[in-house]
């Protein structure tokens, strides 16, 4: 639901700018890292648990 909101938030911006390649290109970057944090921090705690 968080992503939900935060595309919505950003939905303006992509609509009164000429040329959105580049913040669609930045949005997904930015999912791109999101994900790999939230499976490098699921990893680190799989392997810290005993």
């Amino acid at each position: 639901m968080p992503q939900l909101t935060t595309k919505i938030k950003h939905l303006p911006a992509v609509l009164h700018k000429k040329d959105s390649s580049f913040l669609f290109m930045g949005r997904l970057l930015e999912d791109f890292g999101v994900c790999i944090i939230s499976y490098v921090v699921l990893v680190y705690i799989a392997e810290i648990s005993p």
